[in-house]
């Protein structure tokens, strides 16, 4: 059986997106998440994401600086 290496890549916290890369690129996860602590959250498709994004000013905003909206 193949040794799966494990390393931190980045420490998120209470609002923060996760995997923001894979959505900019149209492509799937190329990590996995785990929790150091118990955490509630959300899974969205790109559509759910685009579709909140027009329904949330706040959401729209934040993706609009992320780069991951046009104006």
């Amino acid at each position: 059986m193949e040794k799966l290496e494990h390393r931190v890549i980045a420490k998120r916290g209470e609002g923060e997106l996760i995997d923001i890369r894979s959505l900019k690129m149209n492509t799937h996860r190329s990590a996995t998440v785990v929790a150091e602590t118990y955490v509630t959250c959300l899974h969205l498709s790109a559509q759910d994401i685009l579709r909140f994004s027009t329904e949330c000013k706040v959401l729209g905003e934040r993706l609009q600086k992320m780069g991951l909206l046009k104006n």
